[in-house]
């Protein structure tokens, strides 16, 4: 036995003790009927049994079936040794109808007519003395099948006709078997009675059954499965077609503890009246791969296409199941059916899953059952029901390998969720949710460092619907939002394409969002939660307010009107950058930092600020505040508010004009000299200086100022000595974004005239013009 399957049977114990306390009345006669583990499990023909007595306090292995003399005090106990295998399903008759119980054989059952104890080599122990008789109705024995009837299946076999059975028809009895129908058609239940069609209880491994139809007729009640396995390992279950009907628990195929089933190619159709309608339920067991399949199942409610079910009957224990490529129509007309239910480790993709329910449903729903690491990716959804309604349904307290390329369409009334996850990937899904009434959403997130990606999602409905929620008290912060188009209307009020309540610490990029009906385009209605950070950016450029990468504390509160898209409400374009300005604005209106992409090095750059039509510079201090990289291809701007930002490149240098001295001035030694001229810039002129070249070859650097009551003059002076000669004027004018004009140039002469000489001077002079005093002093 192999140590997953050990693993399975321990909560049942390794030895099992049964009491039967028989109370009868004269002439009810109480059968027992055993299988062998060698034979499996047998209907016996207790006439064919010749009477004998076993005597009290003796154990024998029973291989026939027992009757107990009505007339004696019978007490009669069953033990399973520790070598045997397990008790598989005891079934008690207290009337004709059979009643399915799954309890150990640990406790007394008083029983009115018979018992059927469904054993494997068990040994039966009498405290009394019991008599066996043969009993007065013929209960039959089923023989080995054969290619032609019904019975059990101890080696491989193939139909060549089509059999049928007033209750079930075969039953398998050895591992490392096949049944092949070869396309015949295999009928079960005609008997009237509830009934498995093709049954395994014996727990063999390695059963082929392929090529069959199977088919239940008449009304069949409750659990009529067309095959059930118990603790059979690798079962093939391919290329077969199954017709069963009846009120509830119906499945096409049913397996219990067993791991590793192959279920692929097969069409299933169940006409259920009732609820908990299966087309394939795997209970218990572990991996398996369910692919190919075409699934049909009618009931009332909780209806289910694939169903991986834990012990108890709940949801989502299965491991490492694939299921794939399947198509499933499901119908009813109360509440809770599920298209594909999975548990841990599980892989869903490329089914087509068509729901039409009349109130609550799941497209793909992992329920209460904890979950962990499953793919969910390349399914089409379609989901038409009243409310509550779920394309795909998460698990919140684990993480999983994503949510990816799926498409969910769901057409309802209200509280319609397209995804519901707590995934840690949501990537390049489309969603569509259609409510006539309220509360729909497309994705709603509730896991914390999870990953939001290309993501398409259209809500439609009256009052309060959301393109994406990430509401919730406790898990979604860190998580990035990254490229979605969230769209949401409604003919009402408080429909919002993003809705934030009670998370915060989220990264919103690139995301179009917008709501169409009039409210607002992201409603933050806890912005007191935590900060977020939005952004926007292209090859042209960036928009971010705050950024967690410079130490900013992000948005506290996301609420806007403004229409978050690129190209109309967002614009980021060849040396462009705008908001477009419209009533409550919220957060766009804030502090942001704007950074504009691949501008040449060497041309000017500069920001503009158009509120009212007229652009107006972007320096102005009361519009923002610029941090210009020369010579770089980016220019970083940190704005106070945002309305409509443009900005443009140029390489217009400084206007310089009026220079001063003029052209040839004259003047004498040892006085000053003004420098100066009139200079002017589209930008701001960040600094002047005069080059002065002396007639000895020197240079002499004069810095101009802009000075107080002067508009464009800048001016500085310059003070002679006795050096005569021409001296070359050259002005360089520098403005904010780097732009240098050194082309202007004027000149001066300097002649010697009246000064005071020192012998610490030591030098020599010669007149070169002719020196008159207005003074009475000294020249």
């Amino acid at each position: 036995m192999n140590t997953r399957k050990k693993q399975q049977k321990k909560n049942l114990g390794k030895k099992s003790n049964f009491k039967l306390d028989f109370k009868l009345e004269p002439k009810i006669v109480v059968l027992l009927v055993f299988s062998l583990f060698a034979l499996g499990l047998l209907w016996l023909n207790l006439s064919d049994l010749s009477t004998e007595t076993w005597q009290k306090e003796t154990w024998q292995k029973i291989t026939g079936g027992v009757v107990l003399d009505s007339s004696l005090d019978n007490n009669l106990s069953i033990e399973q040794p520790d070598t045997s295998p397990l008790i598989i399903i005891p079934e008690t008759n207290s009337s004709s109808t059979s009643t399915n119980t799954a309890l150990p054989l640990e406790e007394n059952i008083t029983v009115e007519r018979y018992l059927v104890v469904r054993l494997k080599d068990c040994y039966l122990n009498y405290s009394a003395i019991a008599k066996i008789e043969p009993p007065s109705s013929q209960l039959g024995i089923q023989a080995e099948a054969t290619s032609t009837t019904c019975g059990t299946v101890s080696s491989s076999l193939t139909l060549t006709a089509s059999v049928s059975a007033a209750e079930t028809c075969f039953n398998f009895t050895a591992h490392n078997v096949a049944l092949n129908c070869a396309g015949f058609t295999v009928t079960y239940g005609t008997g009237g009675g509830a009934d498995d069609g093709i049954v395994n209880h014996g727990g063999y491994d390695n059963i082929t059954l392929k090529n069959c139809n199977i088919t239940a007729v008449g009304d069949i009640g409750v659990s009529n499965r067309a095959a059930f396995f118990n603790f059979s390992d690798n079962v093939i279950f391919t290329n077969n077609t199954i017709y069963t009907q009846g009120s509830n628990h119906n499945d096409c195929f049913r397996s219990e503890y067993g791991n590793d089933p192959l279920i692929t190619n097969n069409t299933c159709y169940i006409n259920g009246t009732a609820h908990n309608n299966a087309g394939f339920r795997i209970v218990g067991g572990l991996g398996g791969i369910i692919s190919n399949n075409n699934i049909t199942v009618y009931g009332t409610n909780e209806t289910h296409g694939i169903a991986i079910d834990s012990i108890g009957g709940g949801i989502g224990t299965q491991n490492n199941t694939i299921i794939r490529n399947n198509i499933i129509y499901l119908q009813e007309n109360q509440s809770s059916g599920d298209g594909i239910t999975i548990g841990h480790n599980s892989t869903v993709t490329f089914n087509n899953i068509t729901m039409y329910m009349n109130s609550t449903s799941n497209g793909i729903d992992y329920g209460t059952i904890s979950y962990n690491n499953s793919l969910i990716e390349d399914n089409i959804i379609f989901v038409n029901g009243t409310y509550n309604i779920y394309g795909i349904h998460t698990r919140q307290d684990f993480t999983n390998r994503g949510l990816n390329r799926n498409n969910v369409t769901i057409n309802s009334n209200n509280n319609n969720t397209g995804i519901d996850t707590g995934s840690e990937i949501v990537y390049n899904n489309t969603v569509g949710v259609t409510g006539l009434g309220d509360y729909n959403t497309g994705i709603y997130v509730r896991g914390s460092q999870a990953n939001i990606q290309t993501n398409n999602v259209t809500v439609y409905g009256a009052n309060n619907n959301y393109g994406l929620d990430s509401e919730t008290s406790c898990c979604a912060s860190g998580t990035n939002f990254t490229n979605n188009t969230l769209i949401s209307d409604g003919t009402g009020a408080n429909n919002s394409g993003l809705y934030i309540g009670n998370s915060g610490g989220n990264y919103y990029f690139n995301n179009t969002i917008r709501s169409l009906s009039g409210s607002y385009t992201i409603f933050d209605s806890n912005g007191s939660q935590g900060n977020d950070y939005i952004s926007y950016s292209n090859t042209f450029g960036r928009i971010a307010w705050d950024e967690k990468e410079t130490g900013q504390q992000g948005v506290l509160n996301l609420t806007t009107n403004a229409t978050l898209v690129m190209g109309t409400g967002i614009f980021l374009e060849n040396n462009i950058i705008g908001v477009r300005e419209l009533n409550e604005m919220g957060f766009v209106n804030q502090s942001s930092n704007i950074t504009f992409y691949g501008l040449t090095p060497s041309a000017g750059k500069q920001v503009f600020k158009n509120s009212t039509g007229v652009a107006v510079r972007c320096d102005d201090t009361q519009a923002c505040n610029l941090t210009y990289i020369a010579q770089s291809t980016e220019v970083r701007v940190t704005i106070n508010s945002f309305s409509n930002y443009t900005t443009y490149y140029e390489d217009v240098t400084p206007n310089v004009s009026n220079l001063i001295p003029a052209l040839n001035y004259v003047t004498n030694t040892t006085l000053s000299v003004e420098i100066g001229a009139n200079i002017t810039d589209t930008n701001n002129v960040s600094s002047a200086t005069a080059n002065i070249t002396l007639p000895n070859g020197t240079i002499s650097i004069v810095t101009l100022s802009n000075g107080t009551g002067y508009n464009d003059k800048w001016n500085g002076t310059y003070t002679l000595d006795w050096l005569t000669g021409t001296y070359n004027v050259t002005f360089i004018a520098t403005d904010s974004l780097g732009n240098i004009n050194s082309t202007q140039t004027t000149n001066f002469t300097v002649k010697v005239g009246c000064g005071i000489l020192s012998n610490a001077n030591n030098l020599r002079i010669t007149l070169d013009q002719d020196i008159v005093t207005n003074t009475s002093n000294y020249c």
